[in-house]
């Protein structure tokens, strides 16, 4: 009688309920099985209007992304396994080698969104930029922006340019994604709902751009620029909607400043060095100490250092040469470091994740090569279809 009485149950519960308290709140692996469980489930995962609730609800960063400048290959880890600090493994996503998107020039990483890469490929006073969904495995050409069409100029020179930025940002009132370019001579941006580039702005700022990978956040883009010398002044906002931009001073604080989003909030994260005091004479520095500080931004674009609230700065010990945090996992508690033990060990770097509360870390993978990391969402949207 239980078990007739438990079936029927099943059978009616309602469909809206299992796609938005069950499916939606599944992994991109995990739903690529339950595909197969039947035909309702797989009418409900290939609808595009469930890519994008599913999204929503994917609040961090589960997998990192590298790039190989060099040889012009994608791989992806799974970082995190059940929410917990587990060791990350080689995803089942094949390798993407970018021989038949890369014929000749100079490959190089545009940005993420909702999942979504743009990378773009340089050659000849050329940008030819591409949408990717490392999880789908699907690659769209987006647009090409050159200087024949006469947008930027007879005399532009891509090479001799200190202030190009790039991002993918997304529309929420006009859902469209809009591909940007931040040029000396003018920002440009391309909207893949309407198939056309627009120059919205002659740059007015003379300060450099250190991160020139735009951020996702708030529903706009942002870069940390500074100095020729690269110091960090402020952060440049391009609000994706209005084609505005906004300057907004950043924390006083020490070290370098990098904009990261948790749980689709604005953050910004300060890493340190902290010279430990030394017993004696003879003692020799083998490990480092480092300040990570998190802050989050309340207040509006523009406005003064006070709409930053810190939210705690912790000290980490017995780090190696060089720990800069990259991604956050469970609302900042815990921050996956990038550690090289030296100067000379660039092309090898470990990952590992930290827990500030606990102050335990695990070892969570480890590098060698030109591999550039970038932490990403997993995503069903299919890129031909934005």
């Amino acid at each position: 009688m239980t078990k007739k009485l438990l079936a029927s149950k099943h059978e009616t519960l309602p469909q809206s309920l299992i796609e938005s308290e069950i499916l939606a709140r599944l992994r991109c692996e995990t739903l690529q099985r339950c595909k197969l469980v039947s035909k309702s489930w797989l009418k409900s995962i290939t609808e595009p209007g469930f890519a994008v609730f599913h999204t929503k609800h994917v609040r961090d960063n589960t997998i990192l992304v590298f790039s190989d400048l060099v040889i012009k290959v994608f791989r992806i880890f799974n970082v995190v396994k059940d929410t917990k600090l587990d060791l990350a493994v080689p995803s089942r996503i094949p390798v993407l080698r970018l021989e038949n998107y890369v014929k000749q020039g100079v490959f190089g990483f545009a940005g993420t969104c909702n999942g979504l890469i743009c990378f773009y490929i340089r050659y000849d006073n050329k940008f030819e930029y591409h949408l990717y969904n490392p999880t789908l495995q699907i690659v769209r050409l987006l647009h090409v922006l050159h200087t024949q069409d006469g947008i930027i100029g007879e005399n532009f020179s891509l090479y001799e340019d200190n202030k190009e930025g790039h991002g993918l940002g997304f529309d929420l009132k006009n859902n469209d994604y809009k591909c940007v370019t931040i040029l000396r001579h003018g920002t440009y941006v391309f909207s893949t709902k309407t198939g056309t580039i627009k120059k919205i702005k002659d740059n007015s700022f003379t300060h450099k751009l250190i991160d020139n990978i735009g951020v996702q956040a708030k529903n706009c883009l942002h870069w940390i620029y500074g100095t020729a010398y690269g110091i960090a002044r402020g952060m440049l906002t391009l609000d994706p909607e209005t084609d505005l931009f906004y300057e907004t001073p950043l924390p006083c604080c020490k070290g370098r400043p990098r904009i990261m989003t948790i749980r689709g909030d604005l953050h910004v994260v300060y890493s340190t060095y902290v010279k430990p005091p030394l017993h004696n004479k003879y003692s020799k520095l083998h490990n480092f100490s480092y300040e990570i500080g998190l802050w989050l931004m309340k207040g509006g674009y523009g406005f003064s250092k006070s709409c930053w609230i810190e939210l705690y700065n912790v000290r980490i010990d017995n780090m190696p040469f060089s720990t800069i945090p990259i991604s956050f996992l469970e609302g900042g508690r815990k921050v996956l470091l990038e550690l090289w033990k030296d100067k000379s060990s660039k092309n090898k770097k470990s990952y590992r994740w930290y827990d500030l509360v606990t102050k335990e870390s695990e070892e969570c993978l480890d590098v060698q090569g030109h591999w550039n990391a970038y932490p990403c969402l997993e995503t069903l949207i299919n890129p031909c279809y934005v």
